[in-house]
C-alpha cells in the first residue's frame, strides 16, 4: 500500500477548538498523541478512513482537552533542560547537580552532584544530554534487576519466573510487554521513585495473564498494587513524556 499523506482536522470541546494532525503509517492500531510543542498527533493505520479517525478524536474529546492542558502546564513548570553545569536531574526521584568534567567513563554520583564525562565542550548541550543518557542507560540493569526482585514475589500467583527485560529510552510509554520479547521498560523510569517504578513493571507484569486493558486486567493489577493510581499519578508529575492512548 502506497504512502498516504498527513491531514489535518479540529474538534470543538467546550467551545474550545482544537486542531490535529494525521500521521497514517505502517502500524495495527490507531494512537493520539498529546505534546505540549506539537499538540495533538493522531497516528493511524494507512487503512484507517477520515472518518474512523474523526470517530476515534470526538470519543476522546475529553480527555483530549484535559491531555493538552496538562502537558502544557507542566511545560511552564517544568521547562526544557538546558543540560548546563549545575543543572538538576533525576535519578530514583532524587534531584542531583550536573557536574561536567573531561575523561573517560560514563560519570558517577559523588558528593551528592551526578560527575558527567564530557568530550566535547560542556557549554554543549546536546553533548551533555548524550553523556547523561549514557549514564541512565549504564544504571538501568541494576535498578531494574532490583525492581524484578521486589515484584516478582507479588506475582507469583501468575508469573512463575522472572521474564526477560530489556531497557529503552522510550518516547511515548513506559514500558511494554509481549511473549516473544518480555518485558520493556522506559530507561526514563531512571528519573522516578523506585516505587514508581515497581508500579509499571507490575503493570507489565500482569499482562503475562492479561494482554489487554480490560475489566479482569485491571482488577488483577489492583490485587497487586492497590495503590496503582496514585504511584501513576505521581509517575507522571515526575517525569515529563507525552502522554498517548
Amino acid at each position: 500500500m502506497s504512502a498516504r499523506k498527513p491531514r489535518e482536522g479540529s474538534l470543538t470541546v467546550g467551545g474550545r477548538t482544537i486542531p490535529f494532525a494525521v500521521d497514517y503509517g505502517k502500524r495495527k492500531h490507531l494512537r493520539i498523541v498529546v505534546e505540549a510543542e506539537r499538540g495533538v498527533e493522531v497516528r493511524a493505520p494507512r487503512s484507517a478512513s477520515f472518518a474512523v479517525v474523526m470517530e476515534a478524536v470526538q470519543r476522546r474529546a475529553g480527555w483530549i482537552a484535559g491531555a493538552l492542558e496538562r502537558v502544557r502546564n507542566a511545560a511552564l513548570l517544568h521547562p526544557k533542560p538546558s543540560y548546563a553545569e549545575g543543572e538538576e536531574h533525576l535519578f530514583l526521584g532524587v534531584p542531583y547537580p550536573l557536574a561536567l568534567c573531561g575523561g573517560r567513563g560514563v560519570g558517577k554520583l559523588s558528593g551528592g552532584r551526578l560527575l558527567l564525562r564530557v568530550s566535547s565542550s560542556s557549554s554543549d548541550g546536546e553533548a551533555v544530554k548524550r553523556s547523561l543518557n549514557r549514564w541512565y542507560a549504564s544504571q538501568a540493569e541494576s535498578v531494574f534487576a532490583a525492581s524484578m526482585a521486589r515484584c516478582l514475589p507479588r506475582c507469583s500467583a501468575f508469573v512463575k519466573s522472572a521474564p526477560p527485560m530489556k531497557a529503552r529510552f522510550l518516547r511515548a510509554r513506559w514500558g511494554s510487554w509481549s511473549s516473544a520479547r518480555g518485558v520493556v521498560l522506559n530507561t526514563h523510569l531512571l528519573k522516578a521513585p523506585p516505587e514508581c517504578i515497581d508500579y509499571v513493571l507490575l503493570h507489565e507484569l500482569c499482562h503475562v495473564r492479561h494482554p489487554n486493558h480490560g475489566k479482569g486486567f485491571y482488577e488483577l493489577l489492583e490485587s497487586v498494587s492497590p495503590e496503582w493510581r496514585a504511584l501513576k499519578k505521581r509517575l507522571e508529575e515526575t517525569v515529563r513524556l507525552r502522554l498517548f492512548v
